[in-house]
């Protein structure tokens, strides 16, 4: 975390989803307005710098030249979590970690499984039947 807190960072934003406020920091300006629709339904702006979690996404700057890439970097505290040289597949990794944490931190949400009875169908010369939507899980108050 030491080396990570020794980069200059360009950007920040402190926010709260469902009770449990997370911090984000960025390397270079201009990329917050791009992570702001991943942000997880009904967030809001925090004052406070204390955070449970600190994603820090590194932003590759400059060309790539022989023999060397340009990665873009997220991490989540000191670990990293998605490196790749596109930063849309990067972006979505942080969606999908921010919303996964949040949902196991927060206190007053609920995990429960949708276990509906599904419609059967069958394949053509296929005798095992195959629900035809898939079951999913459900957060909510």
């Amino acid at each position: 975390m030491k080396k990570l807190d020794r980069l200059d960072w360009a950007e920040g934003l402190t926010l709260s989803a469902f009770g449990v406020r997370t911090g984000l920091r960025v390397n270079l300006p201009g990329v917050l307005p791009q992570v702001l629709p991943l942000l997880p339904p009904g967030w809001k702006k925090c004052r406070s710098v204390s955070v449970k979690r600190l994603y820090s996404l590194v932003v590759a700057q400059g060309r790539e030249r022989a023999g060397m890439r340009r990665l873009h970097v997220l991490y989540a505290d000191s670990m990293r979590v998605a490196r790749g040289a596109a930063l849309a597949q990067v972006l979505a990794a942080f969606e999908t970690d921010l919303h996964r944490y949040t949902a196991e931190a927060t206190s007053d949400m609920t995990l429960t499984c949708d276990c509906a009875p599904r419609p059967q169908f069958q394949w053509q010369n296929d005798t095992s039947p195959r629900d035809a939507a898939p079951r999913r899980n459900v957060l909510f108050r």
